[in-house]
């Protein structure tokens, strides 16, 4: 029986490797202007990192400047429709309690 065969690494494989990470964090640095996104410890991010005030008119306002934020930051990139959708679906996983 012969060894299974092992996968070396090319010299210059580890430099493309970070070139693609580098390019891949430079490619979606707008998010960290954004007001409401936060980091994960697991990497990740949340995108609605935003805790309601309880006052309707304060998270109007608030929810209107991250709007702003938003569409003057995201606006113009072909994946603002994909942003978008993943703030909407983040801000309904949110667990909200009735009053």
């Amino acid at each position: 029986m012969s060894k299974p065969r092992t996968r070396r690494a090319l010299p210059n494989q580890r430099s493309v490797t970070l070139a693609r990470r580098a390019k891949l964090e430079r490619q979606y640095a707008y998010r960290n202007k954004l007001p409401f996104v936060a980091k994960a410890k697991s990497g990740g991010e949340f995108w609605w990192n935003v805790t309601p005030s309880g006052e309707y008119e304060a998270d109007y306002q608030t929810g209107r400047a991250y709007a702003v934020a938003f569409w003057s930051i995201c606006g113009g990139r072909p994946t603002c429709g994909i942003d978008l959708g993943q703030i909407l679906f983040a801000m309904h996983e949110r667990q909200r309690t009735r009053t």
